[in-house]
């Protein structure tokens, strides 16, 4: 492990709930120096916290150990940025990793490399710091929702996994009283709560599946079932370049490239279809068919009344 990913870690547990390290701990978990656990130590007070963030790196002579002091809001976006650059760093350089045939020494200049998104979502940093610890605690959460047609609702939450998902942020838990899997989107979550009730939920399988076999962030209960679409045009050569799923399939037709994927509703792909304009239609099944039909229709409707 490089010294990139030994300050992502130092930086981690230094904000959780415990939030004291010693330099001994750090030389003995990387097998390093503890002159050099001390230089990743100095690194972060002198080059990371800085005055403008109002938060120190105080070394306590009586434990021998290092905790930050300083705004509680100021700490929780660190840690919250800090954990999502290491999910960003590890989906990221993992495939490529692989790519190359699992080459320990690649590096990415950040000069030469831009990642650019398109309607980006920053989180509220208290309730994502929140929401991470507790993950860590094992324990559950009450939230109050705010579903897409503005209706509130009341809910007990055992925290699974945070997503980010085309630069958008979601919360994947497990629903207490629905006894099912959701997903839900972190903005509309508009208050939140740690109670001291540990997580029931274990079938990791399950949501292991959920990600291996539907297309979207959007998983059910039910197994997914196949959506077939068509694409025309040079919209055709560019889907055919894509890949929307591991197991999506694939053929050229006379004039157009058409796919299938499985997903456990079309909610997603209508949206992907519509995107495309008059070079993408639906072919199956016929709820999904009828479904985009009557966004269309919506849609013309009011084209034609603006």
């Amino acid at each position: 492990m490089g010294r990139t990913e030994r300050i992502i870690w130092i930086l981690d547990q230094l904000c959780t709930s415990t939030g004291r390290l010693t330099a001994k701990r750090i030389s003995e978990d990387f097998c390093i120096s503890d002159r050099q656990a001390r230089r990743d130590l100095e690194h972060i007070r002198s080059r990371l916290l800085g005055e403008e963030l109002d938060i120190e790196l105080i070394y306590d002579r009586e434990s021998g150990s290092y905790r930050l002091e300083g705004d509680r809001k100021r700490l929780n976006e660190i840690y919250s940025r800090n954990v999502i650059s290491n999910a960003v760093a590890s989906s990221s350089l993992d495939p490529l990793k692989k790519a190359f045939g699992g080459i320990d020494g690649l590096e990415l200049s950040s000069a030469h490399v831009r990642y650019v998104t398109q309607a980006s979502e920053v989180p509220d940093y208290d309730a994502f710091s929140l929401i991470l610890r507790t993950l860590e605690h094992n324990n559950s959460l009450q939230i109050e929702y705010q579903n897409a047609n503005r209706e509130s609702s009341k809910r007990i939450i055992e925290p699974l996994e945070l997503i980010n998902y085309s630069a958008i942020w979601y919360l994947r838990a497990y629903d207490v009283k629905n006894r099912e899997i959701r997903t839900f989107s972190l903005s509309r979550i508009k208050d939140l709560k740690e109670i001291n009730t540990k997580r029931s939920f274990n079938d990791y399988d399950t949501l292991k599946r959920m990600d291996e076999e539907g297309f979207g962030i959007f998983a059910g209960s039910n197994r997914p079932k196949p959506y077939t679409m068509r694409f025309y045009g040079n919209v055709a050569y560019i889907v055919s370049g894509q890949r929307w799923h591991e197991r999506e399939k694939g053929r050229w037709g006379s004039g157009y490239y058409e796919l299938t994927v499985p997903a456990y509703s079309d909610r997603e792909l209508i949206a992907k279809v519509l995107s495309y304009g008059k070079d993408a239609e639906p072919i199956s099944p016929p709820e999904f068919v009828e479904a985009y039909r009557r966004e269309v229709r919506a849609l013309s409707e009011k084209v034609l009344n603006f």
